[in-house]
């Protein structure tokens, strides 16, 4: 017992973790300040006349921006949608998933052990030269066997692999996690994107029906002009003509705002109808902030949950190489045995029939043609793929940013354009 003891610590003083160490990358070093070229540009005012749109960097955004708009409707949309949202729900059972698959991982680390009984009668023929079974001594051939053992095993993780696959395991949780949170995110967005756009699209409905209204009364006006001879036919046909028109794009409108409201039912896990009575009313349309607070650049690496997602699969395929490093070493065990032995029921827990073993143990791969090192090298080729596919992540979170950013600025421009020309139509 003595040397087994000496034996599993002279391995833990020996042992040595193979593979590499993952290293977090640095934000500071993948997102700087000069990638927000759209801030200046956002807070360049074109003419001394010109209204500045504010784009700044500041604090990270509210996370429940959407409730700054000042829309109920829109709020409980998105809370049922986060509850009842069947992709949501799907996210987060795969939580679960790799929860649990990360608990049967860490399991290598501890003891396993198992037991085991039986019981059974056997009989045995003896031949005699005649071949015939021997009659004499027939009772001595059957007899009964009860084993009862408990069985013990632990593996000394002597070179990391069971270490390495638990990181891969724990990366790989986080990348679910981090997979409902980009759910939401998009999620959430897409709540507010069709809201928005069956509210606008009402707007635009009662406008149009308006103008049906008006146009029609101004086709019959110009009609009872040319009848009693005071208006051309050509006015007439042309009033016509454009009350026609404006008719024709009641259609497609009504069309956008049923499959608008079909589609916020189905974020919020309902049928395609469910929405149709609570939305069918108008409502005023949201009103955008003045300014937009992006945050600092480095928050940029924290908060997107794309980013973080492939930054958590890359923790995993570094993790991987240490595993398959690891299996071109040998594995130390330390098992034992002990258990009960007998020919009699009555005699199955006496001490006197107890057998046992107990002792180290080693696997070592010495010759697998190549298998195993070629496991490292494909572990390695996949580590390097999720750097660059991490680099180009933060390089499409920087695109994506500057285009929303830009485009809400000139947006915002546009807007107060439109906004001075109606003002200016009103008048005339």
């Amino acid at each position: 017992m003595n040397r087994v003891v000496v034996l599993v610590s002279l391995l833990s003083l020996l042992g040595c973790t193979v593979g590499p160490d993952y290293v977090r990358p640095v934000p500071d070093q993948l997102v700087t300040a000069a990638d927000y070229a759209s801030t200046a540009y956002g807070n360049e005012a074109e003419s001394e006349n010109e209204t500045v749109v504010e784009v700044e960097l500041g604090p990270p955004p509210d996370a429940a921006w959407w409730q700054a708009v000042g829309d109920p409707t829109l709020v409980e949309l998105i809370d049922e949608a986060v509850r009842h949202n069947l992709d949501l729900e799907a996210a987060r059972a795969r939580v679960r998933q790799a929860r649990a698959a990360r608990r049967a991982v860490a399991a290598d680390k501890a003891p396993q052990i198992g037991g085991s009984a039986s019981a059974e009668r056997a009989r045995a023929g003896v031949s005699t030269p005649e071949g015939a079974i021997a009659s004499a001594g027939f009772a001595e051939l059957t007899q009964n066997r009860y084993d009862t053992f408990l069985s013990a095993s632990w593996e000394l993780d002597v070179f990391g692999g069971v270490q390495h696959a638990t990181e891969a395991a724990d990366a790989r949780l986080d990348l679910a996690i981090e997979g409902v949170n980009g759910v939401v995110l998009g999620l959430i967005a897409e709540v507010a994107r069709n809201y928005i756009d069956l509210r606008g699209n009402q707007r635009r409905l009662a406008l149009a029906e308006e103008n049906v209204a008006l146009q029609t009364e101004t086709a019959r006006r110009v009609a009872d002009l040319h009848r009693v001879g005071l208006g051309s036919k050509l006015d007439a046909d042309r009033a016509q003509a454009q009350l026609a028109g404006t008719r024709a794009r009641l259609a497609p409108l009504r069309a956008s705002i049923r499959a608008t409201t079909h589609r916020l039912a189905v974020l919020t896990g309902q049928p395609p109808h469910a929405l149709l009575d609570r939305l069918s009313s108008t409502a005023p349309l949201a009103e955008p902030p003045d300014w937009v607070e992006v945050g600092v650049p480095t928050d940029l690496v924290r908060r997107r949950p794309d980013l973080r997602v492939a930054e958590r699969r890359l923790a995993a395929s570094t993790a991987e190489i240490g595993v398959a490093t690891a299996n071109l070493y040998p594995r130390f065990f330390l098992s034992g045995a002990g258990g009960l032995t007998t020919t009699e029921a009555s005699d199955v827990l006496d001490v006197v029939n107890r057998t046992w073993r107990l002792g180290p143990s080693i696997s070592w791969p010495i010759f697998q043609g190549g298998r195993l090192r070629a496991g490292v090298l494909a572990a390695e080729a996949e580590r390097d793929a999720g750097w660059a596919e991490f680099r180009q992540a933060v390089l499409v979170a920087i695109e994506e940013v500057e285009t929303a950013l830009v485009g809400y600025v000139e947006e915002e421009r546009r807007r107060r354009s439109l906004t001075e020309a109606a003002a200016a139509s009103a008048e005339a």
